[in-house]
């Protein structure tokens, strides 16, 4: 029977669960929380562009490196993604959980993309990404 190991950041397993048959076991890891874009938190971009005209800016010239002020860039996020991920065996099945952002640069991770190509992969509302064997496939809901 197939049974997975649920490795969440967020609480989204308990919206996912009745997918998929009971996990042996749950983990919620906080390295793999969504990003943290601090005082922009909340706030639509029209209002960060008026209020953080400058960080915004910056931002939009470097999406990779340079963060929200308060908040993490992207390679924060892949820096803790990717000790989380080393430090895994992933033996047998594993589903992970989590938001958009964090799961595009795990998906980078896995696929040993170039963080240019990270920017590109969409995050589907109506399904999942399957990893295995080096590849990734949508599989609709």
């Amino acid at each position: 029977m197939f049974k997975p190991t649920w490795s969440s950041g967020t609480d989204g397993f308990h919206r996912c669960r009745g997918t998929w048959p009971p996990p042996e076991a749950i983990e919620y890891e906080t390295s793999l929380m969504e990003c943290s874009f601090g005082r922009w938190e909340g706030l639509a971009e029209n209002e960060i562009k008026r209020r953080f005209p400058q960080e915004w800016e910056a931002r939009c010239a470097d999406r990779w490196n340079c963060s929200a002020p308060g908040g993490e860039s992207y390679a924060d996020v892949h820096d803790r993604v990717s000790s989380w991920y080393s430090s895994k065996s992933f033996e047998g099945a594993v589903i992970v959980v989590g938001h958009g952002l964090t799961l595009r640069v795990f998906r980078g991770i896995y696929l040993n993309l170039p963080s240019e190509e990270v920017f590109e992969l969409n995050e589907p509302q109506d399904g999942f990404i399957e990893l295995r064997c080096g590849h990734s496939t949508f599989v609709e809901n």
